[in-house]
């Protein structure tokens, strides 16, 4: 997708990280969404587990994408954000995800690590992604094909603790504790819009600050399709490898790119 021949719209950030990004007019069927989606100020928490890869492989949409192999696991992830202030609005997000691969590629752990923009063969494949407004649900779903639905996501980033809720299907509890900190890194990951498979390369700004992965308490309280996906994997049943959060979050949402399809011998 792209953005050729669109209207230039005025960018109101002044951070550097946001500035330069120069927008242009967009719309969904829930009104004006200029493109690239623009956030400030944002909180977020970011739990891994790993799980079966059979288990991550039963929620692969198609024979395209196929769970990421790490040390005989897959990799997957519970990942919430507190958007306080975007060219979207201000709303909350929660993701359920999975490291996946390209099928008949191997991509670089390594490479995926240190600069996941280069590695185009691999990224989080979103089985879930509940929101809580229309114009979030409609841009996301319209312009990427992203799986969200509207909900509300009640969110608590306290100093040190952070409570999350999925009304009416899951909650999600973490003490940040004491550990390391690192800059924030990009993030890419895979959707299905009309058929095509699009990888999109997120980037973003902040300290991620690592710790207190023995903290956390995933909860299932009702059901729905997060809570289906946690299920699904366990995750609800087991601690996660590693958790990150993020009081300072700035991200830059652009239209992802459509994967050519591989060549097929004849």
């Amino acid at each position: 997708m792209n953005a050729e021949g669109a209207r230039k719209s005025a960018n109101r950030y002044s951070h550097p990280f946001l500035a330069a990004t120069p927008q242009v007019e967009a719309h969904c069927s829930a009104g004006r969404c200029d493109m690239p989606i623009l956030y400030e100020d944002a909180s977020q928490v970011f739990a891994f587990w790993r799980v079966p890869l059979a288990d991550a492989a039963a929620l692969m949409p198609d024979g395209r994408l196929e769970p990421m192999p790490v040390f005989g696991k897959a990799i997957a992830g519970f990942v919430a954000f507190e958007y306080r202030d975007t060219s979207a609005g201000a709303y909350n997000e929660i993701g359920l995800v999975i490291l996946v691969r390209r099928r008949q590629t191997s991509p670089s752990l390594w490479r995926l690590l240190r600069h996941p923009e280069r590695e185009p063969d691999a990224g989080f494949y979103v089985v879930n992604l509940p929101v809580t407004t229309p114009l979030a649900r409609a841009a996301g779903v319209e312009f990427w094909g992203y799986p969200k639905y509207v909900k509300p996501i009640p969110t608590h980033f306290a100093r040190e603790s952070v409570h999350i809720e999925l009304d009416g299907e899951l909650t999600f509890d973490h003490r940040s504790g004491h550990g390391v900190g690192v800059d924030a890194f990009t993030v890419t990951t895979f959707s299905i819009l009309k058929g095509k498979l699009i990888h999109t390369v997120i980037p973003t700004h902040g300290r991620l600050r690592f710790g207190g992965a023995g903290s956390v308490v995933l909860k299932i309280t009702g059901d729905g399709p997060a809570a289906r996906t946690v299920q699904a994997l366990g995750m609800d049943r087991s601690r996660p490898l590693a958790v990150f959060r993020n009081d300072a979050l700035r991200v830059i949402l652009p239209y992802g790119e459509a994967v050519a399809e591989p060549k097929r011998s004849r």
